[in-house]
């Protein structure tokens, strides 16, 4: 008779918690435990018709282990070895970069955990029939860190330039608060053909003026229409400034950076 068996030192009891919420109500038999020394083991015996779910059950189970092990395993790795950053840092990009790349199977899981790991424990639990959770961590990971090493520098890169992003913005918060106010109001119009114009108190739309008189010092070759509005902006440090038909603007990253910058100096209407 066919019997699947998972064994570990070290994550028995999150095995068996896993493994009898995943079944519950799924499988009839009983998982049956058995520990010697330091190792524990979980089986279970299928019903003639349970033997690819019981496989595929606690081939799940294993794999969202393993997957979580090895993530904790690599951040802690890694980060030996980027003296660079400090203590506060290589938590916060350790904390974004697990919660990104630890999907259990039950929730989507991802490309890279499913191929990786999840299949190759099914199928060589369907095989061997029984796995060894700590020999896979220890011996069985080696592509998979490769793969997270990638992905590691893409969430560093995303960090540090969300980091400079964040300075910028502070920046321009900070010349905000010390610019003396040039005029009480000024609307921003957005168009649904990607352009954005700018008027005054009275609704003159009077781009070029404002460009004129305040962006004489800009190389053109260099600038984009938004770098033009933008600046305008931190020079006249409007009072308030109106946004109309924000929904028709491509570029809503640019109005909210606007939000931003500005807070409670801008309003939204949709005329």
């Amino acid at each position: 008779m066919l019997t699947y068996s998972a064994s570990t030192r070290r994550y028995f009891d999150e095995l068996k918690l896993k493994l009898t919420r995943l079944s519950e109500g799924v499988l009839k038999g009983k998982w049956v435990y058995d520990s010697y020394m330091n190792n524990h083991q979980i089986s279970y015996t299928p019903l003639e018709n349970e033997v690819d779910l019981a496989s595929e059950i606690i081939a799940t189970a294993v794999s969202d282990i393993i997957q979580k092990e090895a993530i904790q395993l690599f951040i802690l790795r890694y980060f030996r070895k980027r003296t660079e950053f400090t203590t506060q840092v290589k938590k916060e990009i350790g904390d974004i970069f697990f919660k990104s790349n630890y999907i259990m199977k039950e929730e989507g899981a991802s490309c890279i955990s499913y191929y990786l790991i999840y299949v190759p424990i099914l199928e060589f639990l369907e095989k061997t029939h029984a796995i060894n959770l700590d020999g896979w961590i220890d011996f069985r990971m080696q592509k998979y860190s490769i793969i997270l090493e990638d992905v590691m520098e893409q969430v560093i890169y995303d960090y540090e330039t969300q980091e400079d992003y964040t300075k910028f913005l502070d920046f321009l918060k900070d010349i905000r608060h010390k610019q003396p106010s040039l005029e009480e109001e000024v609307h921003l119009y957005c168009e649904a053909n990607g352009k954005i114009e700018i008027a005054n108190k009275q609704l003159n739309k009077t781009t070029i003026n404002y460009v004129d008189e305040y962006c004489d010092e800009i190389d053109y070759m260099d600038i984009t229409s938004e770098d033009f509005m933008m600046h305008i902006l931190i020079r006249v440090c409007p009072e308030r400034i109106i946004i109309h038909k924000k929904s028709d603007y491509y570029n809503e990253n640019f109005i909210v950076t606007i939000q931003e910058i500005f807070e409670e100096q801008v309003y939204i209407i949709q005329v």
